[in-house]
């Protein structure tokens, strides 16, 4: 059996869909993630073919360097460091008003599903 991640944030952004809930609307343009290194799969849970999906709430800077993350609701609690480590390490184009680039807050989904 193969495994996959499945980054719900990146296959809604490559539809074109708002995938980057910002949790304020005073920004013009949510911030775009442009480097998502993927999380480390649980082995254990890997091995015993557990999927699951860690919701993350994420302050992104005026840099879009990630500045704070943590979980805010999880299907599978083993899954939450692996989700958390990964997402501290993306980057984003930050989000802008009146063309200046500043910090927010987004809800970021992580999904782990296995494919066969």
């Amino acid at each position: 059996m193969k495994f996959k991640f499945r980054l719900a944030l990146l296959y809604i952004t490559m539809l074109g869909a708002a995938s980057v809930y910002a949790e304020t609307a005073a920004v013009d343009a949510k911030p775009l993630p442009i480097r998502t290194p993927q999380p480390e799969y649980p082995a254990e849970l890997r091995a015993q073919n557990v999927e699951g999906t860690v919701v993350l709430a994420v302050s992104i800077d005026e840099k879009g360097e990630v500045a704070a993350c943590e979980v805010t609701k999880s299907t599978d609690k083993r899954f939450e460091a692996a989700a958390v480590e990964a997402v501290r390490k993306w980057k984003f184009n930050p989000a802008t008003k009146n063309k200046t680039p500043v910090s927010c807050k987004v809800t970021l989904p992580i999904r782990f599903s296995a494919e066969s």
